[in-house]
């Protein structure tokens, strides 16, 4: 007899056999129900219990279906969940001995409310004087050894559950996170969540989720989908992800993909991630080597690379933000505002990152090179390197609020930045073109930006080359003073532009303000020396000049001819206006004052001499 044949006869009997063994099962399935429920809460800690209808399935799987299904889940907190429908599909073989071994689980309408315990009161740490803020970092620091002692005693962190099941499908579902006070709700729903041959033996098991999540405010929620395979060993206490990939549509203007690789350590809350982030569609990416770990310090330790960054792509999603293409504007600062020194004092951070583009507020950086180390408020930025508008940039620049207030550090230099490509970043007119040095070392201290800004003080120094200033021209109005005073009209057309063989000058800032002092500008028929300041914050201007002019004037135009009472008088150029206004408007010369001063001086030296002639004939007789 062929083995075709003996499987043709051997089938059937198979099955009236099992029948008549699930028969018993089948008329009884509050039995089924009963045997189902314990070995749920065997295998999780979760207490069934069943208000509606218990139905059951042998085609195309055994299964139980449930309605109206309530679930007490275990934890240092009672849970309860309710759930519109359970259906609980059973292994076949394990029934003949009277045991029930779950192989897949479909949840569907499953509500869960979470009441958060009460919030212990937000340290502020604004106020604190030094000795507390001393005493507050020590205690973190042993707080966090102890903490990380304990983890790495245990042998084996107990896991809330504890299954072997083939399928595991979530749908139509939501979890209300309620804040103590009952003021703030958090709704994450689950569109869908599968997950198959969940283990705990670190076999691969393939998830997908969809969630998405509000806060009750107006706008469309977060959404976020995740796909990848994970592997748990529970003896290890180690969970390992491979190509978890990450869509978050609605938390930022752009969207946000991620991709982690890696493994995390669950004793220990440490995770180590290969990642790779991308936003705005990919228009920005970044990778590299993240680690985590809760017990250790820095607990953040990056190493990443981005093609660009850029401030306005990490701005919150407004209500728009998830249909929207265009960037969210950040919301307006007064720069009073008190700066987060309790979340700075709280960062525990050390990052190398190299980012071929960053967007500073239209200013691009590029070819940047930078290392960043946080601890105890102390933010250290050494160095920062890149280029700026075609100039070559340096700097070190600490912020330190370790103690309050908060203090301000920063020394660098910036060579060869070209004055026209910063003018456009400004969005500003062509005005000016050249090219500019600087150096700094500046210092400041505050609570806020502004008081930053007002404190701020140090020497910087500024060295131009080839420098050309557009609509305005000082040697043309000199010259057309000079021409005033020679009572003569000019006739040649003078250029409206200022042609600088060089300006330098060292600026302080003090009080808010640049304080030039002393400036100097040479141009090919005068040289000026002077003094001013610059506002930051209202961003105007005030300088005053004192002209020496050239004997050579004259080659602009005849009428411009001087002679030597004229090169020997101080010319006041006085210059005022806002960074934004036209140049054209900035400076003037008082040639009226001058001429009068020049007549004045004409007629002593005429009294001087005819007194003179006088007394030289006097003593001669």
């Amino acid at each position: 007899m062929s083995r075709t044949i003996l499987i043709l006869i051997a089938t059937p009997l198979l099955l009236i056999i099992a029948a008549a063994l699930l028969i018993p099962l089948f008329l009884d399935k509050e039995a089924l129900l009963a045997m189902a429920s314990k070995t749920l809460e065997e295998e999780t800690g979760a207490v069934l219990v069943v208000d509606g209808d218990a139905n059951l399935s042998i085609f195309p799987k055994i299964a139980v279906g449930l309605s109206e299904v309530g679930l007490t889940l275990p934890g240092e907190a009672e849970t309860r969940v309710r759930l519109d429908s359970l259906d609980i599909g059973l292994q076949l073989m394990p029934l003949f001995s009277g045991r029930a071994e779950i192989s897949e689980l479909i949840v569907d309408g499953l509500k869960m409310t979470v009441i958060s315990p009460p919030e212990q009161p937000a340290l502020d740490t604004s106020a604190l004087g030094d000795e507390e803020l001393d005493a507050l970092y020590d205690e973190r620091r042993k707080a966090l050894k102890a903490a990380g002692q304990a983890a790495g005693s245990e042998a084996v962190v107990a896991l809330p559950l504890a299954l072997n099941v083939a399928r595991l499908s979530v749908s139509n579902s939501t979890l209300n996170l309620v804040s103590a006070d009952k003021k703030e709700t958090t709704q994450l729903e689950i569109v869908q969540l599968e997950a198959t041959g969940l283990n705990l033996d670190g076999e691969p098991i393939p998830v997908s989720l969809n969630l998405k999540v509000s806060t009750g405010e107006e706008g469309a929620p977060v959404d976020i989908t995740l796909n990848g395979t994970v592997q748990l060993e529970a003896d290890k206490q180690l969970l390992t992800l491979n190509d978890l990939a990450v869509e978050v549509l609605g938390a930022l203007a752009q969207p946000v993909n991620a991709k982690a690789s890696g493994e995390v350590n669950l004793a220990r809350q440490a995770a180590d991630l290969q990642i790779q982030l991308a936003l705005g569609g990919g228009d920005v990416t970044g990778k590299g080597q993240l680690r985590y770990a809760s017990f250790e310090t820095p607990q953040i330790d990056a190493t990443l690379h981005f093609n660009k960054f850029d401030p306005a792509l990490f701005a919150l999603a407004g209500p728009a933000a998830a249909t929207s293409k265009e960037p969210v504007a950040e919301a307006a600062t007064s720069g009073d505002e008190v700066l987060p020194l309790t979340a700075i004092r709280a960062i525990d951070t050390r990052a190398e990152l190299s980012i071929d583009e960053v967007n500073l507020s239209g200013h691009i950086v590029s070819d940047v090179q930078l290392k960043l180390r946080a601890v105890d408020g102390i933010v250290k930025l050494y160095p920062f390197t890149g280029t700026l508008h075609g100039g070559q940039l340096k700097a070190d620049t600490t912020f330190n609020a370790q103690y309050n207030p908060a203090k301000f550090i920063s020394e660098g230099e910036l060579s060869g930045l070209s004055i026209a490509q910063a003018l456009e970043a400004m969005e500003s007119q062509p005005i000016m073109t050249g090219n500019t040095d600087l150096q700094w070392k500046l210092n400041s201290k505050g609570s806020t930006s502004n008081q930053l800004i007002e404190a701020m003080n140090g020497p910087i120094d500024l060295l131009t080359s080839e420098v050309v200033l557009k609509s305005m021209s000082v040697e043309k109005m000199l010259c057309e003073a000079v021409a005033l005073a020679n009572q003569k009209s000019i006739t040649e057309t003078l250029e409206s532009i200022t042609r600088f063989d060089n300006i330098s000058v060292q600026l302080k800032m003090s009080q808010g303000k640049l304080l030039m002092k002393p400036l100097r500008a040479e141009l090919p028929h005068v040289k000026l020396t002077g003094q001013g300041n610059i506002d930051i914050l209202k961003q105007d201007f005030s300088v005053t000049f004192k002209g020496r002019l050239s004997p050579d004037l004259g080659e602009l135009d005849p009428a411009c001819e001087v002679n030597q009472r004229l090169t020997a008088i101080a010319w006041p150029v006085k210059c005022k206006g806002k960074l934004s206004g036209a140049p054209a408007d900035w400076c003037g010369v008082d040639a009226e004052k001058i001429i009068q001063d020049l007549a004045t001086e004409e007629v002593k030296g005429q009294v001087v001499k005819k007194a003179s002639k006088f007394l030289d004939k006097f003593l001669k007789k």
